[in-house]
């Protein structure tokens, strides 16, 4: 069997199915499905996992661990359209009563028993996913913010349009202001995450420059 061609010995690259040998990963739709393809006389699905509101992009597999990254889009009243509205114009003439904004879902599943995958780490960031790689059990991955500008604009506060992050449910920001790297000359139009995950600690770290 064939691994992910990768472009550097030992560092590999996400892709949107993997194999081990004996099983297969791969999307379908808002599914990962495993399935043991050797022996192939006995080759059947034996689970699936469900991904709900999250669309996949990429995986790896560590031995018993799988590494999916995913997008999620959240949406919600927007906090200041009241504000912005124009006295007497109706607000939803002047913005939609929703915004939204797009995450990037880092899921670490348990599969040493491919019947019944446990997830063992969920991380959200805002922002868009642009690449990923694996060395040994070390996950780095890179995404993409767009400030919100009309969120600075409004509050008044700068520490508004940082993105935010949620581990394992509990939501704060990604570093505060004094801790966010500015490499000049560069525009600063957008923020720059790596993250890196230990698979066998589950911590993660993360740096975010502007640029």
């Amino acid at each position: 069997y064939s691994t992910t061609n990768i472009q550097v010995e030992g560092v590999d690259e996400a892709d949107i199915v993997k194999t081990d040998g004996t099983y297969i990963y791969a999307f379908y739709k808002k599914q990962i499905i495993i399935t043991q393809a050797y022996p192939a006389e006995s080759a059947q699905i034996v689970s699936r996992i469900l991904l709900d509101d999250i669309t996949p992009i990429e995986m790896f597999v560590n031995g018993n661990q799988l590494v999916v990254f995913g997008t999620q889009y959240e949406n919600g009243p927007y906090p200041y359209a009241e504000k912005m509205a124009a006295p007497g114009v109706a607000i939803d003439m002047i913005y939609p009563p929703y915004w939204g904004q797009s995450k990037t879902v880092l899921n670490v599943y348990d599969i040493s028993n491919k019947a019944a995958p446990s997830l063992v780490k969920e991380i959200a960031y805002t922002g868009n996913y642009s690449t990923s790689r694996m060395i040994e059990d070390q996950v780095y991955v890179v995404i993409s913010t767009y400030p919100e500008y009309r969120l600075l604009a409004e509050s008044g506060n700068d520490e508004s349009i940082i993105p935010m992050i949620k581990i394992d449910g509990v939501e704060s920001p990604l570093a505060p202001p004094e801790r966010i790297g500015y490499i000049p000359p560069i525009r600063a139009e957008q923020f720059v995450t790596i993250g890196s995950l230990n698979l066998g600690s589950l911590e993660l770290t993360n740096e975010t420059i502007v640029g």
